[in-house]
């Protein structure tokens, strides 16, 4: 490939990440409200002492930990869009919005969830077991609050008091759901040839989310209705993201991206059928073919 035309390829590649740049810095913003609030104590609601499903023991092991969850909702997705779009497709464009989409559903997931728990302040199903109450009982249908709890400072005990929603699962869906919708565009999940096996693989990453949400349960770490309102806030941002950066999976070219927002000229790749097959992109959101 010629010298200028290699410098003319690079730089319409910058052009395009500085036009979706405000995209980036969006979501860095969400990363960062995260990071500066996640250590602001919560809310505490007011509980009984009777109140049995408050009452669970604590387990200090989770089955799926913080750096499991890592793991499993953003290094596999990132992983795998990366294999697609960069090494088979070999499209830097397809590589770019698959990226752009996960972070962006995952930041904003992270930071809308921590908001969510920091403010409504519920307690864990193990919170009585964190607070070890200075006293057993309490008065008939009388709420007692945190000031009862020994250790009322301490992380786990403020950490017992960010139930709703729950993190592990809002946070699994975001990624994995991504991951799942990726997938259909790439496969034409819906292009009603009725190919079991790619139902099938589209699944699997929602139902390690699933599988991430019940462990919450198990763990006693959260209510059920915890884990169905994060399951369902995560996959709606996953929904959110994947359909600002794709076209809908019901359409014949659901497995390009939309075109970039604006005019580059692109060098074509024989060894690709995807979004580097134009002369010239234009702009709007039409997906390019």
């Amino acid at each position: 490939m010629p010298i200028a035309k290699t410098r003319e390829y690079l730089g319409s590649r910058k052009r395009m990440i500085l036009s979706y740049l405000k995209d980036w810095i969006l979501g860095i913003m969400f990363l960062a409200i995260f990071l500066a609030i996640d250590y602001v104590p919560p809310f505490h609601q007011e509980f009984y002492l009777d109140d049995w499903s408050i009452r669970y023991p604590y387990s200090v092991k989770e089955r799926v930990s913080f750096t499991a969850l890592l793991l499993i909702s953003v290094l596999a997705p990132l992983v795998i869009i990366i294999i697609i779009a960069g090494f088979i497709k070999r499209s830097f464009h397809d590589l770019h919005h698959g990226l752009l989409g996960l972070f962006f559903a995952l930041t904003f997931t992270l930071m809308f969830t921590d908001v969510l728990k920091i403010t409504i302040g519920e307690p864990r199903p193990d919170m009585l077991a964190r607070c070890a109450p200075s006293v057993t009982t309490s008065p008939v249908e009388s709420l007692l609050s945190v000031a009862i709890c020994n250790g009322v400072a301490s992380i786990d005990l403020q950490d017992g008091f960010k139930s709703f929603p729950s993190g592990h699962s809002s946070y699994s869906f975001a990624g994995l759901g991504y991951l799942s919708l990726y997938l259909c565009g790439k496969l034409h999940i819906f292009d009603h040839q009725g190919h079991v096996w790619k139902s099938f693989l589209v699944m699997v990453p929602l139902m390690g989310a699933i599988l991430v949400a019940i462990s919450r349960i198990m763990d006693y770490r959260h209510h059920p209705w915890d884990v169905i309102f994060g399951s369902l806030l995560g996959f709606a941002a996953a929904y959110f993201s994947y359909n600002q950066y794709y076209p809908p999976l019901h359409a014949h070219d659901c497995h390009v991206p939309f075109e970039p927002r604006h005019h580059v000229k692109l060098i074509p790749d024989e060894s690709t059928d995807d979004t580097t097959n134009a002369d010239t992109a234009t702009v709007g959101r039409n997906p390019v073919s």
